[in-house]
């Protein structure tokens, strides 16, 4: 049985966002039985087909096809990267790829996003109204940017709202894309997955929470990083 997972992918993404969620979803078919194996198709999809996509650092991926190539093919699930600020403004201007996403999203099993993805999903009108969340430095701007959007306190490793998942910075997508591939496969999936990317952090520092990170001030790494 087919399933078919479409990630969009413009200019200055981030390679985390992508290539971490996409390694997940492409492990659904070696575990997927229920009862008979599936085939799990996961497309890199973009303004053209065929060409290398340069992340913001440097680093390049190549899509499968191009928006237009997959405008009538059925997703079953979407799902959105984000990237730093450039990116987001230019995403939003980005009106082919915000139709992509609006159209694909309607009939999707599964709508997520990690980072600032959900500055796609937003602008594509699909978070009115629904609970949300992003990478923790872009939180102030997704709540002044989209006022109807429910954006959460705190900072969660992702949020889910109906068939909505949308995931926190960078690396969250790897929880976020675990967890849908369990609501997807089953949870037994889910954690074989887990167990065969041997996915449990412990990270050497213990600050990539905001909560609990207190030797620099914000303005400082946000500083560092523009």
């Amino acid at each position: 049985m087919a399933f078919t997972v479409g990630i969009p992918i413009v200019d200055k993404f981030d390679l985390m966002d992508v290539a971490n969620p996409y390694e997940i979803f492409c492990w659904l078919s070696p575990f997927w039985k229920d009862p008979d194996p599936h085939e799990v198709d996961v497309k890199l999809v973009g303004h053209e087909s065929h060409v290398p996509v340069k992340a913001f650092n440097g680093a390049s991926l190549i899509t499968h096809a191009s928006f237009k190539e997959l405008a009538s093919t059925p997703l079953d699930v979407l799902f959105v990267p984000g990237g730093g600020s450039d990116y987001v403004d230019a995403v939003l201007a980005d009106k082919e790829l915000l139709g992509f996403v609006r159209d694909h999203a309607e009939n999707a099993k599964w709508v997520g996003s990690v980072c600032t993805g959900a500055f796609i999903l937003a602008g594509a009108g699909l978070l009115n109204g629904r609970r949300a969340t992003t990478h923790w430095m872009f939180l102030d701007r997704l709540r002044a940017d989209f006022q109807s959007v429910a954006v959460v306190n705190g900072y969660p490793r992702f949020v889910n709202d109906g068939k909505f998942l949308t995931g926190g910075g960078i690396s969250s997508g790897i929880d976020t894309a675990l967890f849908l591939a369990g609501k997807i496969a089953g949870e037994q999936t889910g954690r074989d997955i887990e167990l065969a990317i041997q996915y449990h952090p412990q990270p050497p520092y213990g600050v990539g929470d905001p909560a609990v990170s207190d030797y620099r001030t914000w303005k400082e790494v946000t500083t560092d990083l523009s």
